[in-house]
């Protein structure tokens, strides 16, 4: 063999080995992310996809509700990304005064719904007038003290004309010669719960004839069924706005990452997790 191929076979050689080294040798990194608990399922299969595509980055994730999560980035807790339940909380922490958030970072993502569930069974129909059925006994909420899921539920219920305005809410048992409950009151039905999983649960174990939650539980649990989505104007937007924390420990991976949250393929799992997209 002539010298000259024989050391461009070498050489090829060498490149290839390099090339191989360079590919398994890829710094591995773990992004630290926080979202909104009700973000959680699609959260899930992103983070899994992504980890499909680009193997040495892994995602740890930090569920919890959105004013914890907001308090602990206040605090100084290291998170490569956040993706609240409120875009308003964004907006907080990327205030001049806190300059907690990178601003230029901040991209919605999807909305989330609030619905009305049953049994896969039940017969009720898809509409929000089986609320005010007579065989519904118990609509299980979650608790508005401390949840936002149990804060939007009554904001909707109250704008629906089915529960009193918190101010002038009406007593259980009424007044001496006032016998004329207030109309359409749902008040006597509802079975308040801990939080947002104990209202699928109480559905699930036949305490609630019907339960309202987010559409990404909804969507997730198989155990129950979409009855109606309540009206969208009727309570607080549920957007997902995500943004980069100013002290992220990963800046270029976030990056990456909340590219490919902006993707196509991203777009198709959180529409399948039950979210809204644009």
């Amino acid at each position: 063999m002539p010298r000259f191929a024989h050391w461009s076979a070498a050489a090829l050689a060498a490149l290839i080995l390099t090339g191989c080294a360079t590919e398994h040798t890829q710094q591995q990194v773990t992004l630290q992310i926080a979202a909104a608990d009700n973000f959680a399922p699609a959260m899930r299969q992103l983070a899994q996809e992504y980890h499909a595509q680009q193997p040495w980055v892994d995602i740890e994730f930090h569920f919890a509700n959105t004013a914890k999560l907001e308090q602990d980035i206040a605090n100084g807790m290291a998170f490569d990304l956040y993706i609240p339940a409120r875009y308003s909380s964004v907006l907080a922490l990327a205030d001049p005064r806190r300059d907690a958030i990178i601003p230029t970072s901040r991209i919605p993502l999807a909305v989330n719904q609030l619905v009305a569930v049953a049994a896969p069974d039940s017969t009720l129909g898809l509409s929000l007038d089986s609320l005010l059925r007579p065989e519904i006994r118990q609509i299980a909420v979650a608790d508005p003290n401390g949840q936002l899921l149990g804060y939007l539920t009554r904001q909707a219920l109250t704008n629906m004309k089915l529960l009193p305005p918190p101010a002038t809410a009406k007593p259980l048992v009424d007044a001496p010669g006032d016998n004329s409950p207030l109309e359409n009151n749902l008040e006597s039905k509802l079975l308040v719960v801990p939080d947002d999983e104990a209202v699928i649960a109480a559905v699930i174990d036949g305490r609630a004839q019907i339960g309202i939650t987010y559409n990404s539980y909804a969507v997730a649990d198989k155990k129950v069924r979409v009855l109606s989505p309540l009206p969208p104007g009727a309570y607080d937007n549920v957007l997902y706005l995500t943004a980069i924390p100013r002290n992220a420990p990963h800046y270029d991976e976030a990056y990456q990452f909340l590219n490919f949250l902006r993707s196509v393929q991203a777009r198709d799992i959180m529409q399948r997790s039950g979210l809204l997209v644009n």
